[in-house]
């Protein structure tokens, strides 16, 4: 669990730096489509916005208990688990701002951005998992009971 904690928590600390310069990229990005007045477009900018600086003070914690010398513990799953959902969402926000153009170009960093999202809630444990950890490590809920096998009375 050690492991698994400094893995998942080991970037936190200055992961938002990346989610705050695309943010600032779409900002001009919606510009360029005079789509700033859009009252939706702008709730979702502020939406992404807040959870960018979520992102960094989840950072400024983490980095705070490196400093004293604390394991990440399984709290990091909740890192994992928002910066992937973050991606994702984002992703598709931006892929329907830009409309038709999302589809013109491969090679476009928006586009790459929304594909490679795709599979940033399955690696490193997949966002259900996460909530487990969460759940029963971090909240004390009990263990999720096994599943049913087959032949077995449910």
């Amino acid at each position: 669990m050690t492991t698994l904690g400094n893995e998942r928590g080991g970037n936190a600390t200055t992961q938002h730096v990346q989610y705050t310069k695309q943010f600032w990229r779409a900002v001009d990005l919606v510009r360029k489509y005079d789509r700033d007045k859009d009252p939706l477009v702008r709730q979702d900018l502020a939406w992404a916005y807040t959870h960018c600086e979520i992102m960094r003070f989840q950072g400024l914690r983490i980095l705070s208990e490196v400093v004293s010398r604390k394991e990440p513990g399984p709290a990091s799953a909740l890192n994992k688990m928002f910066w992937s959902e973050y991606a994702q969402r984002f992703a598709e926000i931006i892929t329907n701002l830009r409309g038709a153009d999302a589809l013109i170009d491969e090679d476009d960093a928006w586009t790459q951005s929304f594909l490679s999202t795709r599979s940033v809630t399955i690696w490193g444990g997949t966002a259900q998992v996460q909530r487990n950890i969460v759940g029963e490590r971090v909240l004390g809920l009990p263990k999720e009971p096994p599943a049913a096998t087959p032949g077995s009375a449910a």
